[in-house]
């Protein structure tokens, strides 16, 4: 079989010569491989057929001639089948070819493996240095004299050491920087594909992506792990976010997540014990985290149909006994004077446990509410104030109204910390109705002992007064807790409501 060696000669033109005179140029962003641009011997102008961008990929512009020898090394349109380490010269992808079920593009550089098969050089490959006496940063991009180990290590407070296969590194200087902000390593997607012909059903776009694969009995891995510090030199006025994910819509159909912890099915290998949440706080150490979960003020949509809520529960569990929401303390008190408990409401508001049905908390604002209560969400007639007796309305269906002086009983207490929500006509007032609550009510005449009898004030609207005597049938409010001498300040009442 013979072969055809096909030899080209190339007139080679230096650029500057005729610059002016370009028939076939670079791809904006690249420039002209000097030695591969020719000119055309009719038009008698340059055409760039190489080119090369500021990340050292090379274009070709021009069709490319199999077999043809560039600088020792050969266009080929497959690889050979078989190549000898050390002998088989390196060869050039002159067309996109397909190795190890990898596309590769036209001018990959492929060499002969001790293994003898073809590997792209355009794929560095380093055995690796995993001690502990040295930062391992075979493929380092640094940027203004970054130290890998210096960042990682927060100026010597540990002793720390990587491995890495890519690490990049940048170092912000103190002044003249004007831009948004820097990145040590940035990944960028655009997607205008629509479609869902993708192997997972869409046409996935992934700026930055991170798979570890736990590969052995007892191993740990972690597909992302992000840090951040500051310096132990006594600085002020720092800030440190171990994570932002920043989501900017324009469109109100858009839907997603701020964060989403998907857990993928894999045979049915379900955690069959309480060891994998989709989210944990965790305190190493001494360390604290001032709270566990926060819903930032205006974070959260208002409309006059949706109510948006910081913590979302639904009824997520399909087998055993579910919780849609589990509150309970750790068993333990760590602190001295420390309280153990599951819930705790002490805003000045109420708890909601259903849609009608709610836990009251303390007005600490104005010191009326309840410390122990459980009543109803019901509609107000008029504008209610918080700890103040109510009754029924009866001119008006699941409604209520303030309890007078010329009432002789009365059926509840507006919640503290409830006033906003006891508007006029409005669905939202909390209502404490079950005998047995602890509730604060402001004392309208005379004075008030521990153990006193509490019964519906006789001068002013929604307070209370107390006596020693037990109160006429159907006139009994409660019994007062603590003592009071100041008209118009508040009495611990225990609510019987008969």
């Amino acid at each position: 079989m013979r072969s055809i060696l096909l030899v080209v000669v190339f007139a080679f033109v230096p650029l500057t010569a005729h610059a002016q005179q370009v028939e076939l140029s670079c791809p904006s962003g690249s420039s002209a491989l000097s030695a591969f641009t020719t000119t055309n011997a009719i038009t008698g102008k340059l055409r760039q057929n190489i080119c090369i961008d500021v990340s050292g990929n090379l274009y070709y512009n021009s069709p490319i001639l199999i077999g043809v020898a560039t600088g020792g090394l050969s266009f080929v349109s497959s690889l050979p089948a078989t190549c000898t380490p050390g002998a088989t010269a390196n060869v050039l992808a002159g067309v996109q070819i397909t190795l190890n079920a990898q596309l590769y593009p036209p001018g990959t550089e492929f060499w002969c493996s001790a293994a003898n098969t073809w590997l792209p050089v355009q794929s560095p490959t380093t055995p690796g240095v995993f001690n502990n006496s040295q930062m391992n940063t075979p493929f380092l991009f640094n940027t203004n004299g970054c130290s890998p180990f210096a960042v990682f290590n927060g100026g010597s407070i540990t002793n720390f050491h990587l491995t890495d296969a890519v690490s990049g590194c940048a170092k912000i200087p103190a002044s003249g920087v004007t831009n948004a902000w820097t990145n040590g390593v940035a990944g960028y997607v655009e997607s205008d594909n629509p479609n869902s012909a993708g192997e997972f059903g869409a046409t996935s776009g992934v700026a930055v992506f991170g798979q570890a694969w736990a590969h052995a009995n007892n191993t740990k891995v972690w597909g992302s792990n992000f840090a951040c510090f500051d310096a132990p030199n006594g600085q002020t006025g720092n800030q440190c976010i171990g994570t932002e994910n920043d989501l900017t819509l324009y469109n109100s159909g858009t839907s997603g997540f701020g964060f989403l912890a998907s857990l993928r099915e894999s045979a049915g290998a379900n955690p069959t014990a309480d060891n994998f949440p989709a989210f944990a706080a965790q305190g190493l150490g001494i360390a604290r985290f001032t709270s566990g979960f926060e819903c930032l003020p205006n974070s959260l949509s208002l409309s006059s149909t949706n109510i948006w809520d910081c913590l979302d529960v639904p009824d997520a569990g399909d087998v055993g006994e579910s919780y849609v929401i589990w509150f309970h303390g750790n068993g333990t008190v760590p602190v001295s004077g420390a309280k153990k408990v599951g819930l705790e409401q002490t805003a000045d508001d109420w708890f909601q446990i259903s849609a009608r049905v709610f836990v009251a908390g303390r007005n600490t604002a104005t010191g009326l509410g309840s410390d122990a209560a459980f009543g109803i969400v019901e509609k107000s007639t008029a504008a209610l104030g918080a700890g103040v007796l109510v009754k029924i309305d009866t001119a008006n269906a699941d409604s209520w109204v303030i309890c007078t002086t010329a009432d002789t009983s009365c059926d509840g207490v507006t919640a503290g910390g409830s006033a906003n929500s006891c508007t006029a006509g409005g669905l939202g007032c909390a209502i404490i109705t079950v005998p047995g609550s602890k509730v604060e009510l402001l004392l309208g005449t005379g004075t008030c002992a521990i153990g006193n009898f509490v019964i519906v004030d006789t001068t002013t609207n929604g307070r209370i007064k107390c006596q020693a005597g037990i109160p006429a049938q159907g006139a009994y409010i409660g019994k007062a807790l603590s003592a009071q001498a100041t008209v118009g300040n508040a009495v611990d009442v225990l609510t019987k409501f008969q």
